[in-house]
């Protein structure tokens, strides 16, 4: 992989003041890295400072009780484990007389970072009365994030809390990187709300009028719902709602798409708790909704991310001009295929994509496709019906993946699989499971992925997919290099698909094993 070339593009929201004591984190300042590929929560407590230079990105400073900065560094085009590697053998250079800690499998948004903990290093003098924390993040197989949390002598606990607890709040951009926690699009009519709903959730078909939407995790007991807030009279009303909140409400701004305002809160109920974002559209007086999620306490943090992920895909939908705008662009499209108009087709097809949350935009995109003589533009169409929710195109959908051509070029036939993924039709999975053991590791993961999207048919695809992922990781024995790195790149697949289906996290496939013989299904 050519390294890369990186702009900085930040965004920097400051929420209320707080502590930043390890024993009281939360929400203060979101930092968001398009450019870089990820986005993540600084504390309450610490403030934004002026970073040093590259590769620095972003410096923010807080109390110097517990761990008084942290610091943000350019991703590397190194893999995780030799970066780790490096860093401990320069270390051993740098501070030879330190007490150096390595901590593992350390939770980073869903992907497993490495956290290095440095202490007794005042043999170096620019570390006089300093210990250090060092967290590595994957971004993907080739490319590594450095996080650094940094404590005066005897708060290095502090400092490892705080990373733990930034760690825990990343998120991945990019395209498709939200696919494995949030299931198809969905606009509901009635209020013009386009929104995700979580992966791995069951509708559960609740009757409240307000709700726009509705669904329980299998294994876990954690709910969601996407409800409306026409009665609040503002967003701080809309996360409070009849619920009192001793001591006051502590609440955050997240980012929005245009027009749209958000707050976040976490409110403690009884002997539940409950993650709140609370939307606003259209200044003051626009609709006002809410997404709740509740759980126990322990599963906050898991909470709070769902509950930001579902919020941060709000849009508010004219259904009467997005009608209109497809319609004029389909006609536009069908006289320039006629013209074999290469520039107005790749205009015409990004354009519609656009409205592809349309079941009749979406559905004409496909059986448009195969017209399409530019794979990229293909590869468009199948991603924008992947992230919608329509059973009925299974059947176009199945006849693509069988189509010779589709099944020549790789990344058309991945996004095609994702799409028949998003459709949840129990048709598509013989044709899912059949890809995993056939074609090349990007087509076996989309297939993958794609099947842990079946949480209603979670009896029948666990046992297979765990199956499956047994004998991927029996082949990848030491001396079989394709094999080994055919797993490297699955693995990764196999546990958010799982994960989905039974809210459990597996770091290997006895893990799995274990976990299926103890369950009744």
């Amino acid at each position: 992989m050519s390294r890369r070339i990186l702009i900085l593009a930040a965004l920097l929201l400051a929420a209320g003041a707080g502590q930043s004591a390890a024993a009281d984190l939360h929400r203060g300042t979101y930092y968001q890295s398009p450019e870089h590929g990820f986005a993540l929560w600084i504390p309450a407590g610490y403030v934004a400072a002026e970073p040093r230079s590259e590769p620095f990105l972003a410096r923010f400073t807080g109390s110097a009780d517990g761990a008084y900065a942290v610091e943000i560094l350019k991703p590397e085009s190194r893999p995780l484990s030799r970066f780790v590697e490096e860093r401990l053998k320069q270390a051993g250079e740098q501070f030879p007389a330190g007490d150096i800690e390595v901590i593992r499998e350390v939770d980073a948004g869903g992907r497993s970072a490495v956290v290095i903990v440095f202490r007794k290093l005042d043999g170096n003098p620019a570390f006089e009365n300093t210990e250090m924390v060092q967290a590595f993040v994957p971004l993907d197989d080739e490319v590594t994030l450095c996080l650094l949390a940094y404590s005066k002598t005897g708060g290095w606990e502090n400092a490892v809390a705080v990373a733990r607890w930034v760690l825990a709040t990343l998120r991945y951009l990019g395209d498709g990187s939200l696919d494995a926690y949030l299931a198809g699009r969905r606009v509901h009519p009635g209020t013009g709300l386009s929104f995700r709903p979580p992966q791995g959730f069951r509708d559960d078909g609740a009757t409240d009028p307000a709700a726009l939407y509705s669904g329980a995790q299998t294994g876990t007991g954690v709910r969601i719902t996407v409800a409306s807030a026409a009665s609040a009279s503002s967003l701080e009303a809309a996360l409070v709602g009849s619920t009192p909140t001793a001591g006051g409400l502590r609440s955050w701004p997240l980012p929005a798409a245009a027009g749209l305002v958000l707050r976040g809160a976490l409110i403690q109920s009884g002997q539940g708790i409950s993650a709140r974002v609370a939307a606003e559209a259209g200044g003051p007086n626009g609709p006002r909704f809410l997404v709740t999620v509740s759980g126990k306490s322990e599963q906050a943090e898991a909470m709070l991310r769902t509950a930001e992920l579902v919020a941060l895909t709000f849009r508010m939908v004219d259904m009467v001009a997005a009608r209109e705008k497809a319609s004029t662009a389909g006609t536009a499209l069908e006289a320039a295929l006629r013209r074999r108009h290469h520039d107005l087709i790749k205009a015409r097809v990004t354009e519609l994509c656009e409205y592809a949350f349309l079941e009749p935009v979406a559905e004409s995109l496909l059986k448009t496709i195969l017209r399409l003589e530019d794979p990229a533009l293909q590869t468009l169409v199948a991603r924008s019906i992947a992230v919608q929710e329509f059973p009925a195109l299974a059947p176009e959908l199945l006849r693509l993946a069988r189509n010779s051509k589709i099944r020549l070029n790789s990344p058309v036939l991945a996004a095609v699989l994702e799409a028949l993924g998003s459709s949840r039709s129990k048709n598509a999975i013989a044709t899912l499971l059949e890809h995993v053991t056939q074609g090349d590791s990007k087509v076996a993961g989309a297939a993958i992925r794609s099947l842990g999207r079946y949480v209603e048919h979670r009896d029948r695809v666990v046992r297979r997919l765990i199956t499956l992922m047994e004998r991927t990781e029996a082949a990848a024995r030491p001396n079989d290099y394709a094999a080994r790195e055919r797993w490297d790149a699955l693995r990764p697949a196999f546990q958010q698909a799982l994960e989905s289906l039974t809210g459990e996290r597996f770091r290997t496939a006895g893990e799995a094993t274990h976990w299926l013989r103890n369950q009744h299904f």
